[in-house]
């Protein structure tokens, strides 16, 4: 009785596993195509105009008030921090001769 199971099993094994491999291939690929639609969604919009002079004159054309709770938050913090993550990436890609 326990061959016959077993041969049932992989029989019920052999007829599903082409349709969840199927299903799993569908998946992916629908997502491919959404998050594609999503890039050309997004290629669609206008640039921002006012980071064309770069982060300089756009801070430097914030109202003052603005500016003010911007450094009360701590931005230039957080952009020096951000900058330094971004640095440190980078040296640790060639420090490791881009291996990963």
């Amino acid at each position: 009785m326990s061959d016959f199971a077993e041969w049932v099993l992989e029989l019920v094994k052999k007829l599903v596993q082409p349709a969840w491999d199927f299903f799993t291939d569908f998946l992916i690929a629908t997502l491919a195509l959404v998050l594609k639609a999503v890039v050309a969604l997004i290629a669609l919009l206008p640039g921002f105009d006012g980071l064309s002079g770069g982060l300089q004159t756009f801070y430097g054309s914030l109202p003052s008030g603005i500016a003010y709770c911007l450094a009360q938050m701590g931005m230039p913090t957080v952009l020096a921090m951000i900058g330094s993550a971004f640095a440190f990436r980078l040296a640790r890609k060639i420090f490791t001769l881009f291996q990963w």
